[in-house]
């Protein structure tokens, strides 16, 4: 029996299905892709530009994982310099061929394992996150890994003619766009109660998303510290994938 009565369970991906806390070393290599058929056309001062881009986001990931910045900082430049303009062809092209070569290896499998448990089991299942919704589509699909009913993340946006305008961030963790009040919006027009929603999270981000579910879960690599004293009785942290399957299915130890 279900004791806990949990209808869908939400994660986050970075950080939790992904291994690192953010994509930015996946994106870095567009840069560097950009740079080489920059040079391959001769064009040394488009190419130049784009190495500078490339340092200041280094410098600006550093930054955000000191907790120094918002997350969409990275992305203001990000649009500025690298996206803006771009066709949506070649950055679909870089994402099937080398974001997902290079992401794959560097997914949870345990997790992605405990999901397609839970799923089996009838529980409805989502991702929310800060990420990019064409790379994490194209990621689970590479490893066969679509388990998820939803995916909600940012999107990139292009004119009719494919070009891209940006990499839109409508779910962050600043300007309003808190996880929490996006989450609550979504379960809102799926007439899903809050009481019967667990949300996984791992980082200072999930906080808002973690408050508002009847069943905060704290999991991932890494965990922050700050978030087990803030959930310090409130959230269940399992210590494996088995434990965290049988707390999801509500099944003895």
């Amino acid at each position: 029996m279900d004791k806990l009565n949990i209808e869908l369970v939400v994660t986050d991906f970075n950080g939790v299905i992904y291994k690192n806390h953010t994509e930015a070393d996946l994106w870095q290599n567009l840069d560097l892709e950009l740079i080489k058929d920059e040079l391959k056309e001769l064009d040394v001062f488009q190419a130049a530009k784009y190495i500078k881009t490339g340092l200041k986001l280094k410098k600006l990931v550093i930054d955000y994982k000191n907790n120094k910045i918002d997350y969409g900082k990275i992305f203001d430049i990000f649009n500025e310099e690298i996206l803006s303009g771009l066709d949506i062809k070649y950055v679909n092209n870089y994402i099937t061929k080398k974001y997902v070569k290079l992401g794959k290896e560097k997914i949870n499998r345990n997790f992605l394992g405990v999901i397609k448990d839970i799923k089996n089991y009838g529980k409805k299942t989502a991702i929310l996150s800060s990420g990019c919704h064409e790379g994490i589509e194209a990621l689970l699909r590479e490893v066969g890994a679509e388990y998820f009913d939803e995916i909600w993340a940012n999107k990139i946006k292009t004119d009719e003619n494919g070009v891209i305008d940006k990499f839109e961030l409508k779910i962050s963790d600043n300007n309003g766009c808190k996880k929490g009040k996006i989450l609550e919006e979504m379960l809102d027009k799926k007439g899903i109660d809050k009481c019967n929603t667990a949300y996984i999270g791992h980082g200072p981000e999930d906080k808002s998303a973690l408050k508002i579910v009847g069943h905060p879960i704290i999991y991932g690599s890494p965990v922050d510290e700050s978030l087990l004293e803030e959930f310090d009785h409130s959230a269940f942290v399992p210590k494996d994938e088995q434990e965290l399957k049988r707390y999801i299915l509500g099944l003895s130890s």
